[in-house]
């Protein structure tokens, strides 16, 4: 195998496409098509996941690398979804994120996109900072100077520019005859800071009717909304900001959350909330396996509310290949890569 051909096999693992891995070498993509032909590659073939800065994928050695640009992957291979983790988008943070979260959304051209909950931070409305006194006297001075409109308008910005890639190649092809891409199954878990508006609307007569979950235009965005501890049900997974553990409504948790995730819900299930990460399987007497997946967050900034345990975050996205009747080949793609590959 020449230097170039494992240059080349290296940057496709990486970057998880040609386009991507030839836009990261400079060169076109029927020349990264050359280069892999030289090393026997095929399309579809499975290769060696590689070690890569920000990128593992949780101890599975061999993937499908499928290049999405020259054949769509076959019916009984499974769909691939993207997971966006606990977002917060804020108005006083930036949304580059979003940005970059974009870009790499055109470039893996995923099946499924689900946004885990609380993509909206909406700390006008924290419960733990003076809701209760919104419109009145009691709340405390951190709340004075936060602004409901301005959250809402951060959230949808958000959705925005994480689309804004797709929609700007497709005026692309459209404008050159050519058929445009299609647009992924968009999904949106509704997350506690989302409910922050109907809590804040039950507490405060006054805001009934005033304020609802439709300010941020979720729907009108193109994402199909799953209420709150109403988990999506999507190729045999169950997606939802978290999961119940019993009649009271509390987040399953714990020091083995994922674990506990598989034993509470008997089901394969991925959940956010805790901005942790973990990961755990089981196979059942009748060999369903079942996977439990913790998906960290998706920000950059130091979260006031948390502390000292924003140490103990992990940050980025997560791909999941493969994916039927909740078995999956899972990737954790990190923030500091995406802000390494896509933030320019």
């Amino acid at each position: 195998m020449t230097d170039l051909g494992q240059e080349a096999l290296q940057l496709v693992s990486l970057h998880g496409s040609i386009a991507a891995a030839a836009r990261a070498a400079g060169i076109s993509r029927s020349s990264m098509r050359d280069r892999l032909s030289r090393t026997g590659w095929k399309l579809g073939k499975p290769t060696r996941q590689l070690a890569a800065p920000g990128i593992s994928t949780g101890g599975i050695a061999e993937i499908h690398r499928i290049d999405r640009e020259l054949s769509r992957p076959a019916s009984h291979a499974g769909r691939t979804h993207l997971v966006i983790p606990d977002s917060h988008a804020h108005p006083d943070f930036p949304n580059d994120r979003f940005d970059w979260l974009g870009r790499f959304l055109l470039d893996l051209k995923p099946d499924v996109v689900v946004d885990i909950g609380d993509m909206a931070d909406i700390p006008s409305l924290s419960i733990y900072d003076g809701a209760r006194s919104v419109g009145g006297a009691g709340g405390k001075k951190s709340f004075e100077g936060r602004r409901y409109k301005l959250d809402v308008a951060a959230a949808i910005d958000a959705r925005r520019r994480i689309l804004l890639p797709f929609d700007t190649e497709n005026s692309r092809l459209i404008a050159a005859g050519e058929k445009p891409l299609i647009l992924p199954e968009l999904h949106s878990c509704e997350g506690n800071h989302e409910d922050r508006i109907r809590r804040v609307s039950s507490l405060i007569p006054e805001l009934d009717g005033v304020i609802s979950i439709d300010d941020l235009e979720i729907e009108k965005l193109g994402w199909k909304f799953h209420e709150f501890r109403i988990p999506a049900i999507i190729d045999g997974i169950a997606y939802a900001h978290f999961l119940i553990s019993g009649v009271m409504g509390k987040p399953v948790g714990g020091v083995n959350h994922a674990r506990s995730l598989i034993l509470k819900g008997l089901t394969s299930s991925t959940v956010g909330h805790s901005h942790l990460r973990d990961f755990a399987e089981t196979v059942t007497a009748d060999n369903r396996r079942l996977l439990g997946l913790i998906v960290g967050c998706f920000f950059d900034f130091h979260a006031d509310f948390a502390g000292p345990a924003n140490s103990l975050y992990w940050r980025g996205l997560v791909v999941k290949r493969c994916v039927q009747a909740g078995n999956y080949d899972h990737q954790w793609i990190s923030l500091d890569y995406l802000r390494a590959t896509y933030g320019h």
